[in-house]
């Protein structure tokens, strides 16, 4: 049985630069960045991606770790509009 999913302190651990609490938090919240409507499934793992890795190297910013999921999806936000403007012709 796997230990429970305890976020603050998982988010507290990868602040301090614990990169296997990060991947926990990455595996915990892909989903819900992973399947944005991108057009290709392909194309929703990049985004992902790119928004774990914006994550990861902004998670220092973060000062309220119970803000993790908000703060999450505004990088996702970002991420999704930065896509679009470079898509654009």
């Amino acid at each position: 049985m796997s230990e429970p999913f305890h976020i603050e302190a998982i988010i507290r651990k990868a602040r301090s630069g614990d990169r296997e609490a990060f991947d926990r938090l990455a595996a915990h919240y892909r989903s819900a960045v992973a399947f944005m409507k991108t057009g290709s499934r392909e194309e929703a793992e990049d985004l992902a991606q790119e928004i774990l890795l914006r994550a990861w190297q902004s998670l220092p910013s973060l000062l309220e770790p119970t803000a993790f999921a908000g703060w999450l999806r505004a990088i996702a936000t970002n991420a999704c509009r930065s896509r679009l403007r470079r898509s654009r012709p």
